[in-house]
């Protein structure tokens, strides 16, 4: 999951000015409960960490990372936010405030905070993808789609899904094939991409393709119920087609 790889690398890089021992070592056994899943005994330490150090923001990052894995978005609003407000450029601070806002469905709030990491974010593509994804759920098509391509024009590898899975929502169907496709060729080993395409191949009328793609997808996730339900459908409509 992307929200885990936001914790590990913090915890012992900061001179002792910035943070004390007691924090330092409560951050260090929140993030070896972190790293086992052990996310409540992660939650306490972390908790406490924000306690010693309340000017610190890798403790308040870490604590709204360990919330939102919890799925407790709510409650990893006001750390993660603390974080961003102590030090925009710590490592995906803001950006994590912004995933958490668009969980939300707080468009206008996750659109302000990403518009802000334009000019800064080490992965801008990644801010343009999640400004058209708020954009999109503001109802600005046409917005959303400039971004989306903004994004997919900048790193193709990771951004073509993201694309075509827009166009398939705007009922684009043709368009999103060729997206979803280069999202394949990109990733072959993508279970999310071989689910978008062989999704797409169904609603095109294409059962073979669309099998193919989708016994994939459940090959490189066996436990994927969506995947699984539409390969039956898919089966089904093969099956009907040659009656």
């Amino acid at each position: 999951m992307e929200l885990r790889s936001a914790i590990l690398f913090v915890v012992l890089l900061f001179p002792e000015s910035q943070v004390s021992s007691p924090a330092r070592e409560e951050f260090a056994a929140g993030s070896r409960a972190f790293d086992q899943r052990d996310y409540q005994q992660a939650q306490q330490h972390f908790q406490q960490v924000t306690r010693l150090a309340p000017e610190w923001a890798p403790g308040w990052k870490a604590l709204g990372v360990t919330l939102a894995l919890q799925n407790d978005i709510d409650a990893a609003e006001s750390p993660l936010r603390k974080a961003c407000e102590l030090s925009p450029s710590e490592p995906d601070a803001c950006y994590y405030l912004g995933r958490g806002l668009y969980a939300r469905d707080r468009f206008a709030a996750a659109r302000k905070v990403f518009q802000a990491l334009l000019a800064t974010d080490p992965e801008p593509a990644r801010i343009e993808e999640a400004i058209a994804q708020a954009e999109e759920g503001l109802g600005d098509s046409d917005d959303a789609e400039r971004w989306y391509r903004k994004a997919a024009e900048r790193e193709p590898q990771r951004r073509a899904l993201g694309l075509g899975r827009f166009l398939l929502r705007q009922g684009r169907l043709s368009e999103g094939l060729v997206w979803l496709k280069r999202a394949v060729q990109y990733e072959p080993e993508s279970e999310q991409a071989r689910f978008a395409l062989g999704r797409a191949y169904l609603e095109a009328g294409l059962a073979d393709q669309a099998i193919n793609e989708l016994r994939k997808a459940v090959r490189l996730e066996p436990q994927n119920e969506a995947a699984r339900r539409l390969l039956q459908k898919a089966l089904s409509q093969r099956a009907a087609d040659r009656r």
